[in-house]
C-alpha cells in the first residue's frame, strides 16, 4: 500500500526515478543521463554496486556527462528536482518522506548498495510517482523491488539485453513479467520525458468520468475477459481506471478510446494490463500490531485442538507468499516442539501464477526481510548468497496454488481465513459474495482476519468482531447453504435474506410424505461427506453407533461399533474411490449365540455440480430362528456344512493375508530405511549445493565490484593518458634546460636542452643528479636542493659555463596534496642579456665621458 504521505506528496508532482546498476553500469549510466533535461520535476537516485572499501568517483565521472547537478547523497538530505543523487560506497540508500536516509548494510555478503531496498522505499513513499530503472549488471538485485513499484502504481523500465554489457539484472527484471518498457539507456531518458508529458494524472477518474469513458471501460473489461479468462467486472472501477491510466502513460496515449483500440489489436498489452491489475505487494509481519492481536486467535485455535487434529488456514490473494509464511511461522512459534503432533495445512492462493511460483520457492531478497526480528530471521530462514530461504519445515506447511477466488471452488472446513488488502479492490456485490463464501468454508468456531484496511460492512449477521481495530472476526452460526455451481463465474454465492431462509425451512406436504415413508419403510441410515463426517441421521442408529469416553468426534468411524468398523471403512473407501457404487455386507455385531446379523449398505451420491460426494450408510437387522438342539441359524442359511467350509477357508485366507501383511510391513520398513538414506544423501547434496551457490554469489559480487573498479580505472587511465600527452607537449615546448628531481635527488624528468649542460639520456631517469657528468661546477647543489625541499623556498644562483652565463632557479615540486616531494631546476641562458647589459653599461660610461668632455669645451 502507498502511505498517506505519498498521497499527499503527489500533489507536489515530484517524480522520483530510482536507477539500479552493477557491472557495466558506468557506460550505461553515462548514456542514460546524457540526454536528461532540466525542468521536468524529476529527482534521480542511483544505486550502483561497488566495492565497499573503494572510494567511488561515480558522481565526478557522471557530472561531466550532463547539465543536471550530480552529487553524492547525504544523509537526511531533502530531494529536489533536476538533481542526481549517487549512493556512496558501503551504504544502503532509502527514502523516508522526501528525505534520503543512508545506513550501513546489515550483512557483509551481497550487493551494496541494495537496489531492492531502494526501490521498496521509493514505492512506499511515492506510489504512482515512482519509476524504477534497471541497467547493466550481473545477478538479480532489483527484481523484487520493481514488484513493489508496480503494486504502488509506478512504472518499471529495463535496459535491453543487446545494449547491456552484462544482462543479468535487466533480464532477471524482464523475466518477472512486470517491466513496462525495455529500451537502450539513451532512449530511456527520452521515454521518461514523454511519460511525464502524457501522464493523465487522474484524468479518467471522477468527477471527470463521462459515459463515453465508462462505455470504453466496459469494452476493455470484455477484451481482458475474452483473452485471459479473468473477469474484473466486479472490481472497483476507479482502481482499474488508475491501472489503465498508468498503461496509457507508458504507451504515450491521452485518450482511453485510443488505448482500447490498441488493446484490441495487441495481445501482449492485454497481458501487461492484466498483470498490472493483479499485482500486489506484501511483506513479512506487515503491521506488527495486527499480528500481535492475531496471536491471541492462534492460541484459541490451538487450545481447541488435540494431537492429530487438522489445523487448516486459507490465505487467498497471497501474492508472493510473505504473509502466508508469516502466519505459518506464528503457528510454529506457538506450537513449538509439538508441531509434529498436528496435521497442519496452509493454503496460499492467488490469481497471479508467477507470484505463487515465487512463494512456492520460498526465497526472498534481503530487502524483504530487512525489518524482521533478528531472532525470527535466524530461526526460520537460511541465508543463500544475498537472499533468504524459508526453512523446509515452514515451506512444507504451506501449499501454494493458482486459484480464482471468484470462479474456483473454495477450501472447506477451515479454522481461519486471512484475507488482507483484497476487499479494497472489490465492489459491494462481490464483497457480499465473498463474505458469504468465507462464512460457508469456516468451521463453527472459525476466524476471519481482514486487517485495518478492510471492513465487514453490512454482513454483521455472518461474523462477530473479536478485535475491531485490526478487523478480526469470529464466524457466527446459522444458515449454511451448499455452494452449488460455484465453478460457474456467472453464478453468485448465496446471499439469502433471513425471511427467505425461514420460509425454505418450513415443511411442505411433499417433505412430510417423504419423511413419513422414510420412517416407516427405510432402514436406519446416516449420510457422511468425503471425510466421513456425519451430516444427517435418519432412524434409530443407537444399536450401531456408540459414544466413547473422551473428546467427541463427528467421524462415523469413531462412533460406529468396533466389530463393524473394518468392514465399513473398506466399503466407504471403495465407494468414494470407484464412483457411483452400491455395496451390501452381512456381518454379526458380536459372537454371542443370540446376536443378530446386520446388513450394511453403502451407496455413493454426488451433487449435480460434481464438486462434492457423499455416502449414505444404512443398517438393517435380520431376525433369527431357533431350531433343534438350541442352534441359532440365520433365516437365509440353508447349508450349515457349506457355512463351516467357508469359515475354514476364511480362516486360512486370513492367516495367509496376515503373512502377506507382515512381509509387506518388512518390505516397507526396508524401503523406509532406504528412503531415509536417500533423503539424508539428498540433504547433504542440497547443503553442498547451497554452499556452492553462496560461494558463487560471493564471487559474483566480488566480480561486480572488480568490474566497477576496473571501469573507473579505465576512465582514470584515459584521463592520465591525456595528462601525460599534455605534459609531454609542454616539456617538448620548453627551450631551456629543466630537470625535475625527487627528495632523494633522483631525476624524474628533463627537457631536451638539458643535454647541453649535463650528459644525460632517457635511460638516466632515476639516477641521482650529482652522479651525472656535467659541464658546470655545482659543488653545493645537494645542499641547495635540500634547502629548497625542506624550507619550501626557491633558490636563485648565477653560474658560468665556458663562455655562457646561466641563471639557475631551484623551486619546490608539489604533489596533489601540496606536499613538497622534490625540486625543479631551471637554467635560463642569460648570455645575451649579460652581453647587452655590458654593452649598455659601456655605452653609458662612454656617454658620461663624452658629457664630461663637452662640459670642458663649453
Amino acid at each position: 500500500m502507498v502511505s498517506k504521505a505519498a498521497t499527499k506528496r503527489n500533489g507536489s508532482k515530484l517524480i522520483v526515478v530510482g536507477i539500479g546498476a552493477s557491472a557495466g553500469g558506468l557506460e550505461a549510466l553515462k548514456a542514460f543521463i546524457a540526454p536528461l533535461e532540466k525542468g521536468q520535476k524529476i529527482a534521480y537516485l542511483i544505486a550502483q554496486h561497488m566495492d565497499p572499501k573503494h572510494q567511488s568517483l561515480l558522481a565526478t565521472l557522471l557530472g561531466r556527462e550532463t547539465d543536471l547537478e550530480v552529487a553524492e547523497a547525504v544523509n537526511d538530505e531533502k530531494l529536489v528536482a533536476d538533481r542526481i543523487y549517487v549512493c556512496p560506497s558501503n551504504k544502503d540508500m532509502t527514502l523516508v518522506g522526501e528525505k534520503i536516509i543512508l545506513r550501513e548494510p546489515r550483512h557483509g555478503v551481497g550487493p551494496k548498495p541494495s537496489v531492492d531496498m531502494m526501490f521498496a522505499s521509493l514505492a512506499k513513499d511515492f506510489g504512482d510517482r515512482a519509476i524504477g530503472v534497471i541497467l547493466s549488471g550481473t545477478g538479480s538485485d532489483g527484481s523484487n523491488g520493481i514488484r513493489a513499484i508496480k503494486a504502488a502504481g509506478g512504472i518499471n523500465i529495463a535496459q535491453d539485453k543487446e545494449s547491456a554489457k552484462y544482462d543479468g539484472m535487466p533480464v532477471s527484471a524482464v523475466n518477472t513479467g512486470i517491466v513496462d518498457l525495455v529500451l537502450p539507456p539513451e532512449e530511456i531518458a527520452k521515454e521518461l520525458r514523454a511519460i511525464t508529458v502524457h501522464y493523465p494524472a487522474g484524468k479518467l477518474l471522477p468527477p471527470t468520468t463521462t459515459p463515453a469513458v465508462l462505455s470504453t471501460y466496459d469494452q476493455i473489461m470484455d477484451v481482458i475477459k475474452r483473452r485471459t479468462k479473468c473477469d474484473f467486472s466486479d472490481y472497483k472501477t476507479n482502481t482499474i481506471l488508475r491501472r489503465i491510466e498508468r498503461r496509457m502513460a507508458t504507451r504515450q496515449m491521452r485518450k482511453i478510446e485510443e488505448y482500447a483500440a490498441f488493446l484490441e489489436n495487441t495481445t501482449a498489452e492485454v497481458e501487461l494490463l492484466s498483470k498490472d491489475i493483479l499485482i500486489s505487494v506484501t511483506s513479512f509481519f506487515r503491521d506488527k500490531e495486527a499480528f500481535a492481536a492475531l496471536t491471541k486467535v492462534i492460541k484459541k485455535i490451538i487450545s481447541q485442538k488435540q494431537h492429530g487434529d487438522p489445523i487448516r488456514v486459507w490465505i487467498p490473494g497471497c501474492a508472493t507468499g510473505e504473509e502466508a509464511y508469516t502466519i505459518a511461522i506464528m503457528f510454529a512459534q506457538e506450537l513449538g516442539a509439538e508441531i509434529q503432533q498436528y496435521n497442519i495445512q496452509f493454503f496460499a492462493t492467488d490469481l497471479d501464477g508467477p507470484a505463487t511460483i515465487t512463494g512456492r520457492k520460498g526465497i526472498y531478497s534481503e530487502s524483504s526481510v530487512a525489518d524482521m526480528d533478528e531472532e525470527v530471521l535466524n530461526r526460520y530462514f537460511i541465508r543463500v548468497g544475498n537472499q533468504y530461504e524459508v526453512v523446509k519445515q515452514i515451506r512444507e506447511m504451506v501449499v501454494f496454488a493458482n486459484h480464482d477466488l471468484v470462479r474456483n471452488p473454495p477450501f472447506l472446513r477451515l479454522d481461519m481465513v486471512s484475507c488482507r488488502n483484497l476487499f479494497i479492490y472489490f465492489n459491494n456485490d462481490l464483497q457480499g459474495r465473498i463474505f458469504g463464501l468465507f462464512h460457508y468454508v469456516l468451521k463453527q468456531n472459525g476466524y476471519l482476519f481482514l486487517g485495518k484496511s478492510e471492513s465487514i460492512g453490512a454482513f454483521t449477521d455472518l461474523f462477530t468482531p473479536i478485535d475491531k481495530k485490526w478487523r478480526i472476526f469470529a464466524r457466527k452460526g446459522g444458515f449454511k447453504q451448499p455452494l452449488m455451481g460455484y465453478s460457474d463465474p456467472t453464478v453468485a454465492l448465496p446471499d439469502i435474506p433471513r425471511a427467505r431462509r425461514e420460509r425454505d425451512l418450513r415443511q411442505t406436504p411433499e417433505s412430510l410424505m417423504e419423511k413419513t415413508l422414510s420412517t416407516a419403510f427405510a432402514p436406519p441410515s446416516v449420510i457422511v461427506d468425503d471425510s466421513y463426517t456425519i451430516l444427517h441421521v435418519s432412524g434409530d442408529v443407537r444399536n450401531f453407533l456408540t459414544i466413547n469416553p473422551g473428546k467427541f468426534g463427528s467421524d462415523i468411524l469413531s462412533l460406529v461399533r468396533g466389530d463393524i468398523r473394518p468392514s465399513l471403512r473398506a466399503m466407504l473407501h471403495k465407494a468414494l474411490r470407484d464412483g457411483e457404487y452400491e455395496a451390501v455386507h452381512r456381518i454379526r455385531i458380536s459372537a454371542t449365540p443370540d446376536s443378530k446379523p446386520i446388513i450394511i449398505g453403502v451407496r455413493r451420491v454426488d451433487l449435480p455440480s460434481g464438486n462434492e460426494s457423499y455416502c449414505v450408510i444404512s443398517f438393517e437387522q435380520q431376525e433369527l430362528e431357533v431350531v433343534e438342539n438350541g442352534v441359532v441359524i440365520d433365516v437365509n442359511s440353508s447349508d450349515v456344512d457349506r457355512v463351516k467350509e467357508l469359515e475354514q477357508e476364511l480362516t486360512a485366507t486370513r492367516e495367509h493375508l496376515q503373512t502377506v501383511v507382515e512381509e509387506l510391513e518388512t518390505s516397507n520398513e526396508e524401503l523406509q530405511s532406504l528412503n531415509e538414506e536417500l533423503q539424508a544423501s539428498n540433504e547433504e547434496l542440497q547443503s553442498s549445493n547451497e554452499e556452492l551457490e553462496t560461494s558463487n554469489e560471493e564471487l559474483q559480487s566480488t566480480n561486480e565490484e572488480l568490474t566497477t573498479v576496473n571501469e573507473e580505472l579505465q576512465v582514470k587511465t584515459g584521463e592520465l593518458a591525456f595528462a601525460n600527452t599534455d605534459l609531454a607537449n609542454l616539456r617538448d615546448s620548453i627551450r631551456y634546460p629543466l630537470i625535475v628531481v625527487d627528495r632523494e635527488l633522483r631525476v624524474m624528468m628533463f627537457t631536451a636542452p638539458t643535454t647541453n649542460l649535463f650528459s644525460i639520456e632517457k635511460n638516466d631517469v632515476g639516477q641521482v643528479i650529482t652522479s651525472l657528468p656535467s659541464s658546470i661546477d655545482l659543488p653545493d647543489i645537494r645542499t641547495q636542493i635540500a634547502s629548497v625541499i625542506n624550507g619550501e623556498k626557491s633558490h636563485e644562483q648565477e653560474i658560468h659555463v665556458e663562455d655562457k652565463l646561466f641563471w639557475m632557479l631551484v623551486d619546490p615540486y608539489y604533489d596533489e596534496r601540496r606536499m613538497v616531494v622534490g625540486a625543479v631546476l631551471s637554467f635560463l641562458d642569460r648570455t645575451e642579456i649579460s652581453e647587452m647589459q655590458l654593452k649598455l653599461a659601456n655605452a653609458k660610461k662612454e656617454i658620461e665621458r663624452l658629457g664630461k668632455v663637452g662640459k670642458l669645451f663649453s
